[in-house]
């Protein structure tokens, strides 16, 4: 046998085939242990965003300087597709010049709507702007305001007196 010292100032011996024979006293490494238990769960996070929670529909209808026509005919109705399901919550008329007008809404799932599809009661809203030109409502009595994706909308104006240029905007 031969032996050494190490850096630590232990003696080693090695046999004659160089293998360690004392020192430190470590053998090979044994396999590993089993896993113990999982810790305790962490604190929650901030809560995120919650996204663009209201989407808005809108129809505009201008008479290129002549007054407006009620009616359900060509130029008379404007079709919607709605992506996203909804309630709505309110409308908004901006008017020029300023005088009164009347809508309806119609609603068909996948589908062109009709009047008999209306979704504003029995009465359409009565939606008489003010000087300004502008109103905005959320009166919704008599409505079926829900909306889901892949609604087809349709605004028409049941009567108007003076106006020429009408935008509709409904927010859900």
């Amino acid at each position: 046998m031969m032996g050494g010292l190490t850096a630590k100032g232990q003696f080693q011996s090695f046999s004659a085939s160089g293998k360690m024979e004392g020192g430190t006293g470590r053998g090979p490494t044994g396999p590993a242990g089993a896993t113990g238990p999982a810790g305790p769960t962490g604190p929650t996070g901030p809560t995120g965003p919650s996204g663009l929670t209201t989407h808005t529909f809108e129809a505009v209808f201008n008479g290129m300087g002549t007054p407006l026509v009620a009616g359900t005919g060509s130029g008379q109705v404007v079709y919607i597709p709605i992506p996203y399901i909804g309630t709505i919550q309110s409308y908004q008329i901006a008017m020029t010049p300023a005088g009164n007008v009347q809508f309806d809404i119609w609603k068909a799932n996948a589908a062109i709507p009709t009047v008999a599809n209306t979704i504003v009661g029995n009465t359409n809203p009565p939606a008489v702007t003010d000087s300004s030109g502008i109103i905005n409502s959320s009166t919704l009595t008599g409505w079926s305001p829900s909306v889901a994706a892949n609604d087809i909308v349709a605004i028409s104006i049941s009567s108007v007196t003076v106006g020429q240029f009408v935008c509709v905007k409904v927010v859900y």
